[in-house]
C-alpha cells in the first residue's frame, strides 16, 4: 500500500495499491499528519484523534481512543503516539520492547523503526528503547 496526504488537497488522503481503504474513511478532510509503517499507516486528525489502516496482525493498526494526541509514528509492526501532556503511548508488536514506552511527560517528538523507537525530550536529549 502507498498513501499520500497533501495539504494542497485540504488534508485529503489519496491512496493506491493492493489494499486501499474505502475512501469514505477519509471523507472528513481534517488530517494534519500521517505515518507509513511496514504494513500499516496512521493519520492524525485535527481534533487529536487517530485513524489507522492496513495489516493489523499485531494490533498496530488499532490506535487507542481519545483525542489528546499531537504526533504519531509507525514502525514495522508497532505504532506510537505523543500525547498533548508530553507522554507517549505505544501499541502493536513488542517482541523487542519497541512498543514499551518510557515514563515521563517531557517528550516533544517521536520516531519508530522496525525493532526500536526514539523520543526527543524537551531538554534536547534523545531516549531510545527496543533492540
Amino acid at each position: 500500500m502507498v498513501c499520500i496526504g497533501q495539504s494542497a488537497l485540504a488534508g485529503s488522503i489519496v491512496g493506491w495499491g493492493r489494499q486501499v481503504v474505502d475512501s469514505t474513511e477519509f471523507a472528513q478532510k481534517n488530517h494534519i499528519a500521517f505515518s507509513a509503517g511496514g504494513y500499516h499507516s496512521l493519520a492524525l486528525r485535527s481534533d487529536g484523534s487517530m485513524v489507522a489502516w492496513g495489516r493489523n496482525y499485531e494490533g498496530q493498526a488499532t490506535p487507542p481512543a481519545g483525542n489528546n494526541y499531537i504526533a504519531i509514528a509507525t514502525g514495522g509492526w508497532h505504532s506510537l503516539a505523543l500525547r498533548s501532556d508530553g507522554s507517549i503511548v505505544g501499541w502493536g508488536w513488542n517482541d523487542y520492547g519497541q512498543a514499551t514506552t518510557p515514563n515521563g511527560s517531557d517528550f516533544v517528538a517521536i520516531a519508530a523503526g522496525w525493532f526500536h523507537s526514539l523520543a526527543l525530550k524537551s531538554d534536547g536529549s534523545i531516549v531510545g528503547w527496543g533492540s
